[in-house]
């Protein structure tokens, strides 16, 4: 027996002074003190080795220590009792301790004991937090399920038994396994919630996830699960449910009003499409016998006769364009180009699109450019032609007489951009005017100065929206100033770069090329034109023949055009896009799979983007949009055999 505590240095001494608690070490036969740790000198206020070889039972003086010793002999476990130990002052020391045999030769005991204070302190803070934890299980609105290691239920509270509907003899059985029967039963498609079968999911997921279980009675549960580990080691599984059957609801009809509105733009679409064909058919009989007719002799009433029709059929394109352009803007398919142009070449083109409209008595017309104005640039010339066609056309509509003025001039305002020209576009007419209030109402969809203009000037409202857009996507703006009867003066601002010379030049070929009709550039070439419509065989085929054609097939639809294209050789083919029996994208997409070389050409009334992309994927070379004018058709044969 030592007189003094364990040095530092053994392991005795290593295990006691780790715990502030009071730690002994008690001799089996003697049952005297061999060791104590420094929590037991603190605490019980003994001097530095003085319990050592003092007889445990002088230390203690509770009722119950009488006999406590003497039964230890007979016991393998560890024993928790109530005591008490006398300090180093003569006053006693509630406790609690814990005996432990050691299983050591000789046979020693372990006491370890705390004082009743403390352990009142921790009983009392576990049960606040108990009662903490109940509560906060008490106030979330999901239900929550608490399970060990073992699958065995810890805890849950009230939400829980109220979303799985769980009743007072279930709940009162502690059965934890029907509890759990019950839960999965309600699953419409055997999602597992809870059990031994959600256990194994969690684990091949790592430990965590979530589940969506659809019940019986329509309600949608969201399951989620949280692994709890100690040490590394499972020691159980908190389970959290969500009734989610409204939000569930609103994603599905939030779901379905998407679906509803795809149908509706697909419908759209489709309706746009067919409207387009159905209109620029008919459009190509009437426009393209009027250029044929306008190219005959003719006195001076039938020349204006053909103007008229011409300048008609014109307006009714001009509406139909209008629409298809605002239906790409609202679902943001329009897309600018970026090609090389002339810019005088373009004012020529507006200058003779307009002079059909010149009467005696009306307004004149000019169209020009300052000095200063690069004439090469790069852009895109079709969408600024009719920015330029709608403003000059509504000049037209509001001036009986006196004067319509284009001009292109260098733009003065500060928001120019490196490396490119702001250009103004302005269009001044000495018509009618506007007042204040009406040019408030300009530029919006569907919208006219007022409803008498409507009446008596026509039109749809959408043109000068149409601009707005255009301009805006060309990085320039759009505008008016007017006065009530002293005319007006339209303008737009857009940013164009210039381009080399050289390059527009050679962009601009074609446009020189189809300047005037090549009689010859047929000649010797034998072409297959396939169109469903007779009047549309004929007007292609009248056109064909000013060009030069001696040698012109017909087919009515796809598949006749396959088969003879098939039995014979063709230089050219001309085939119509919508068709019965076989299409034109499919028919081309045989002639190519068969071997067919030959340059085809589309003739559509589809005014898409989408239409005329999938006309190229099909495997035709060029597209050319009902109605044809001569200039437009001539250029794409001379492109396509060249």
């Amino acid at each position: 027996m030592t007189s003094s505590p364990p040095t530092a240095q053994t392991p005795d001494a290593l295990l006691l002074q780790a715990s502030q608690e009071v730690l002994l070490l008690i001799d089996a036969q003697s049952l005297s003190i061999t060791a104590a740790n420094a929590g037991a000198y603190a605490t019980l206020g003994y001097a530095p080795g003085a319990l050592v070889g003092m007889s445990i039972g002088d230390l203690e003086c509770a009722l119950s220590d009488l006999f406590f010793w003497d039964e230890m002999p007979t016991r393998d476990c560890a024993l928790d009792v109530e005591s008490a130990l006398r300090c180093a002052d003569g006053t006693v020391l509630p406790v609690y301790k814990t005996v432990r045999p050691t299983g050591t030769i000789p046979p020693a005991y372990t006491l370890r004991a705390a004082p009743a204070s403390e352990q009142n302190r921790i009983e009392n803070e576990l049960a606040t937090m108990g009662s903490r934890l109940r509560a906060t299980l008490e106030a979330t609105s999901e239900g929550v399920l608490l399970v060990n290691q073992d699958g065995a239920i810890v805890n849950m509270n009230q939400q829980l038994s109220t979303i799985w509907k769980l009743s007072e003899d279930l709940l009162s059985s502690h059965d934890d396994r029907a509890i759990i029967v019950h839960m999965q039963a309600q699953c419409a498609r055997g999602e597992p919630v809870a059990g031994p079968e959600s256990q194994a999911i969690l684990d091949a997921k790592g430990g965590n996830g979530s589940e969506t279980a659809y019940l019986h009675d329509g309600r949608v549960i969201e399951c989620a699960v949280k692994t709890a580990l100690s040490a590394g080691e499972v020691i159980g599984r908190v389970y959290s449910y969500r009734d989610v059957t409204e939000r569930h609801q609103q994603q599905l009809e939030l779901m379905a009003a998407r679906d509803e509105a795809k149908r509706a733009s697909t419908a759209k679409g489709e309706f746009l499409a067919m409207m387009s064909h159905e209109i620029r058919t008919p459009m190509n009989g009437v426009l393209g016998i009027a250029e044929l007719l306008a190219a005959t002799p003719l006195n001076a009433s039938q020349a204006e006769y053909v103007r008229t029709i011409q300048s008609s059929g014109q307006t009714l394109l001009a509406i139909l364009n209008d629409i298809l352009d605002f239906s790409k803007i609202e679902a943001g398919k329009l897309e600018l180009e970026k090609t090389h142009f002339h810019m005088r070449t373009l004012l020529e083109e507006i200058n003779a699109l307009f002079r059909y409209r010149l009467r005696e008595g009306g307004p004149q017309f000019s169209c020009s450019a300052d000095a200063d104005v690069a004439d090469a640039l790069l852009g895109d010339p079709v969408r600024l032609r009719q920015i330029l066609f709608n403003l000059v056309s509504n000049a037209f509509k509001f001036t009986q007489q006196g004067r319509i003025d284009l001009k292109v001039s260098l733009a003065t305002a500060p928001d120019q951009t490196a490396g490119k020209l702001q250009l103004r576009f302005s269009v001044r007419d000495t018509g009618i005017g506007l007042s204040q209030e009406q040019m408030g109402r300009l530029f919006r969809s569907f919208e006219q100065a007022d409803n008498s203009t409507t009446r008596k000037y026509g039109g749809t409202g959408l043109g000068l929206a149409i601009c707005k857009r255009l301009a805006e996507m060309m990085g320039g703006s759009i505008g008016v100033e007017s006065t009530l009867g002293s005319g007006s003066e339209f303008w737009f601002t857009a940013a164009l770069e210039q381009a080399p010379q050289e390059k527009a030049l050679s962009a601009n070929s074609t446009e020189k090329a189809a300047a005037e009709v090549h009689p010859a550039l047929l000649e010797h070439t034998r072409i297959l034109l396939v169109d469903d419509h007779p009047i549309n065989r004929m007007v292609l085929g009248s056109m064909l023949k000013r060009l030069g054609a001696t040698a012109t097939d017909t087919a009515e639809n796809g598949l006749q055009a396959v088969e003879m294209a098939t039995a014979a050789p063709y230089d050219l083919v001309l085939m119509d896009i919508q068709m019965p029996v076989m299409d034109g994208l499919e028919a081309t997409r045989v002639l190519r799979q068969r071997g067919f070389a030959a340059p085809v050409i589309g003739i559509s009334a589809g005014a898409t983007e989408d239409e005329r992309q999938a006309a190229l994927d099909a495997g035709i070379n060029d597209y050319v949009l009902k109605p044809v004018q001569m200039d437009l058709l001539q250029a794409s044969l001379q492109q396509a055999l060249a």
